[in-house]
């Protein structure tokens, strides 16, 4: 995990070692320990901006999933035929993950190199969760995850931005309001922007 904090944002690299990747369902310790290590990074960040007390929490949340998004699921989607393949596809890649403010708002990104992920597929699954609940709409599968990160951060924020350049990027970013409480902001309409190119 390299850290810029002059340009204020986390660059998170894939790992270079294919055996210290945990192909599916987790973080390798070498992983989870930069997953932690940008948290803090990030957690540190907003203790400098003004009125991101009530956001931090959600602030972070969004900050994993998006993350673990990035690290796991991207190179996933793949569907490489063998584990050795999604290794070194996996290993190849760079994912970032930043954030910027105008005291008004927070934005929080990710950007992998991927392109994999399926808008349409997305969509459907956002559907089950407002159509059977959360809870009855989670995925007990530890290698895809449960399937409800998406509305947990659409929840979170006030406006998502989705782009995907198929095969070659994937561009998430979620905007939280800086004047109003989480209570307003989860209650609120929602905004989303999804573009494929």
């Amino acid at each position: 995990c390299r850290i810029d904090n002059r340009a204020k944002s986390l660059r998170i690299d894939a790992l270079p070692d294919d055996d210290e990747i945990s192909i599916p369902g987790g973080f390798a310790d070498a992983d989870a320990d930069a997953a932690l290590t940008a948290l803090d990074e990030l957690a540190n960040f907003l203790r400098l901006v003004p009125r991101t007390t009530t956001v931090a929490t959600p602030a972070l949340t969004i900050a994993d999933e998006l993350f673990t998004n990035a690290l796991l699921n991207a190179p996933g989607q793949r569907r490489a035929s063998t584990q050795e393949e999604m290794r070194k596809f996996k290993s190849s890649k760079t994912s970032e993950i930043f954030l910027g403010t105008d005291y008004s708002k927070l934005v929080i990104g990710c950007r992998d190199l991927y392109g994999t992920l399926d808008i349409q597929r997305l969509l459907h699954r956002l559907q089950e969760t407002f159509t059977l609940g959360i809870g009855k709409s989670i995925r007990h599968d530890p290698t895809t995850g449960a399937g409800i990160g998406f509305r947990v951060i659409l929840e979170m924020s006030k406006s998502l931005y989705v782009g995907v350049r198929k095969g070659k990027e994937t561009l998430i970013c979620c905007e939280l309001p800086l004047r109003q409480s989480m209570k307003e902001t989860e209650g609120a309409p929602k905004n989303i922007h999804l573009v494929t190119l």
